[in-house]
C-alpha cells in the first residue's frame, strides 16, 4: 500500500523517524510547601509529531512532487495522511521546528528539471 497525503501519492521509501520518540502522557512534577512530591499526569489528546524522511541515498522524490508538496504546505488546513500499513492520521503541517517541507537536490543543477531527484523531510502534527 502506498503512503498518501489526501489523494497525493508520496514516495514509498519515506520513514517515520520519530514514531517511537513521542510520549502520549504529559507529566508535571512539583514539590509542595511541605516538601512532598506532587506528580500530575494526563493523556495528550493530540499533538503527536509525524516526521517522514526520505534520505538522500534513496533519492526517489522528483522535483515536481517537492514543488507540489511545498505549495500544499503553504495552505492552512487539515489533511489525511495514510501510511503503508493503512494507519491514517488527521494532520496539519508542523511549522514550529523547521520548514514543513525540507528538500535538497541529490545533485545540484543550475537549471533543475521536474524529474531531478531530491531528499525530503515532511513535518506534520497529528490533530
Amino acid at each position: 500500500m502506498a503512503i498518501t497525503l489526501d489523494a497525493l501519492t508520496l514516495p514509498d521509501d519515506l520513514l517515520w523517524s520519530d514514531e517511537i520518540k513521542w510520549d502520549a502522557i504529559v507529566q508535571r512534577v512539583s514539590h509542595t510547601l511541605t516538601g512532598a512530591l506532587r506528580v500530575r499526569e494526563s493523556v495528550k489528546q493530540a499533538g503527536r509529531p509525524i516526521t517522514l524522511v526520505l534520505p538522500a541515498e534513496k533519492g526517489d522524490c522528483e522535483r515536481s512532487l517537492v514543488l507540489t508538496l511545498h505549495d500544499l504546505s503553504q495552505l492552512s488546513g487539515q489533511h489525511v495522511l495514510t501510511l503503508h500499513n493503512a494507519r491514517s492520521f488527521n494532520v496539519r503541517w508542523r511549522r514550529s521546528d523547521g520548514p514543513s517541507v525540507d528538500a535538497d537536490p541529490v545533485r545540484d543543477y543550475a537549471d533543475p528539471s521536474s524529474n531531478d531527484q531530491y531528499s525530503l523531510i515532511l513535518r506534520f502534527i497529528e490533530v
